[in-house]
């Protein structure tokens, strides 16, 4: 990665959230586990959540903590940022035993922190499953369906800023891209 990007979009591809929550689950299932690790595998729980269904974190907080009561993965979860009280469906990951997990740790805040420690941020996990999504093909109505968005607008916006930058960057000499048809020289004739 070339560098941070800050807000809610780290500017971060779908694999390389993954490969990040990787390397902090296997941080966290060390042999003999502090605290500290012991919490961050509820966070972990909640954010794989995010990452594998496109949903804010309170949504995945909300399946994750009903996964967890009755062992149930696949849950129904209000869609968040709605008044209309559309409800949609989260699919709990399981990747984390749910005997390793700390309910008492699981704030949304709490949450938050964590993901920034990783270099993350709640929402730009959202945003790399709905980019995944559409740059695989599927349906923009169905990842909208999927994601709980009431307006197919809102949804188009993720992918555009992103194929936007991208698209700007190969472009663009010395901008990180692939040098242009022409070659990767510009020459301006006075």
């Amino acid at each position: 990665m070339v560098g941070i990007k800050t807000g809610w979009d780290r500017g971060l591809s779908w694999e390389e959230c993954k490969r990040i929550l990787d390397q902090a689950l296997a941080k966290a299932l060390n042999p003999s586990p502090s605290v500290a690790d012991v919490n961050s595998l509820g966070y972990l729980a909640v954010l794989y959540t995010q990452l594998y269904n496109g949903c804010r974190v309170k949504e995945a907080l909300v399946a994750v903590g009903g996964w967890l009561e009755d062992g149930q993965n696949v849950r129904e979860v209000r869609v968040q940022k709605r008044k209309d009280n559309k409800y949609r469906t989260v699919i709990v990951p399981k990747i984390i035993p749910r005997d390793a997990i700390n309910t008492l740790a699981l704030k949304v805040s709490n949450i938050k922190v964590y993901a920034n420690r990783l270099g993350l941020n709640t929402h730009t996990l959202r945003y790399a499953f709905i980019t995944k999504c559409l740059k695989e093909g599927h349906n923009p109505a169905v990842v909208a369906k999927i994601t709980g968005h009431k307006r197919l607008d809102q949804l188009l916006t993720y992918v555009q800023n992103r194929e936007a930058e991208e698209i700007l960057k190969n472009f663009v000499p010395g901008a990180g891209g692939s040098p242009s048809v022409d070659g990767d020289r510009v020459e301006v004739k006075k």
